[in-house]
């Protein structure tokens, strides 16, 4: 009994920690500094991150996100330090803890670009659109 009570109890505990947690789903990480190298004066960085709990997916700042989202956050870019500056964000070292309206749209944005860079990467590497299926099926037959 007491060992049933013990499990109930740990997944009582699991049950709420994931609750307290759920406004800090996503999260963006700042690039790591290059060392050594210095472009303009300027060591560069790797590309950041945003991650849905340890799910990350690098992101290119470049991107846009609706104006809306833009104009609620007044954000210009999505720059670290920008998003840094945004209201609702919490910063924590290189780490900020994103509000999940704006935390989805990032994440959604940074795993369909990965998403494309992977088929890319499939259909150049010869198999054919990515599947050795499409390969199978366009091969020539000897005609009898």
């Amino acid at each position: 009994m007491k060992f049933l009570s013990a499990i109930l109890s740990v997944l009582f505990f699991l049950s709420v920690s994931q609750v307290a947690v759920a406004d800090t789903t996503y999260s963006f990480i700042q690039g790591k500094k290059w060392k050594g190298v210095k472009i303009g004066g300027k060591a560069p960085r790797s590309l950041d991150s945003v991650c849905r709990h340890d799910v990350c997916y690098q992101f290119k700042t470049f991107r846009s996100i609706p104006r809306e989202l833009m104009k609620k956050y007044d954000l210009k870019t999505l720059s670290f330090d920008q998003l840094a500056a945004a209201p609702g964000v919490q910063r924590k070292g290189n780490r900020l803890s994103l509000p999940d309206d704006l935390g989805s749209v990032i994440y959604r944005m940074a795993f369909w670009d990965y998403m494309r860079e992977f088929r890319e990467d499939n259909s150049l590497s010869g198999r054919g659109h990515g599947s050795g299926i499409h390969f199978f099926f366009n091969a020539t037959l000897p005609i009898e």
